[in-house]
């Protein structure tokens, strides 16, 4: 919201629609790119979401769009930032042994989640001598950018068959 008040000097209330429009994607991508996980595989949703993401911001940020175009593009920028975190859970389970699948799946995710709390920290940082759609842009990018090369190295657990710790 802070972005588009910024960038775009939105009134509060214009805000909440274009947020609205990004978690109605948001929710899409939740659902969508967990079935796109399921029939294409782990590391081809990981990989797609996070490509198409990094496009996405990047068109969303640095280039200067009329509002509407805004407002569509939050859509598919909710979507795919969503549908990464959508196989994660899938992904965990059918990754790691029975013996420590919570612990490693729980540690994985929550670890993600902590280097992620760096982003806007650094965002604010840059921002002074970039700008802050610039900084925006730059640092989401390249977080799925990182994305995208570890979907590529990741092995494919689709189907895997899981093995059971009594």
């Amino acid at each position: 919201m802070t972005y588009l008040r910024q960038t775009q000097a939105l009134t509060v209330n214009l805000t909440s629609i274009f947020l609205a429009v990004n978690l109605f994607g948001s929710f899409c991508g939740y659902v969508g790119m967990a079935y796109m996980s399921d029939c294409l595989g782990r590391r081809v949703m990981f990989a797609f979401s996070a490509a198409a993401a990094t496009v996405t911001v990047l068109i969303y940020t640095q280039l200067h769009l009329p509002l509407f175009g805004l407002l569509l593009l939050g859509f598919p920028l909710g979507l795919f930032q969503s549908g990464i975190v959508s196989g994660m859970g899938a992904c965990f389970t059918e990754l790691f042994p029975a013996q420590i699948r919570g612990t490693a799946g729980g540690f994985s995710y929550n670890f993600g989640r902590g280097i992620g709390t760096l982003v806007p920290a650094v965002v604010d940082l840059t921002s002074a001598s970039l700008g802050l759609a610039p900084a925006i842009g730059i640092w989401a990018a390249l977080s799925y950018v990182l994305v995208f090369i570890v979907a590529i190295f990741l092995p494919e657990t689709r189907n895997k068959e899981l093995e059971i710790h009594v």
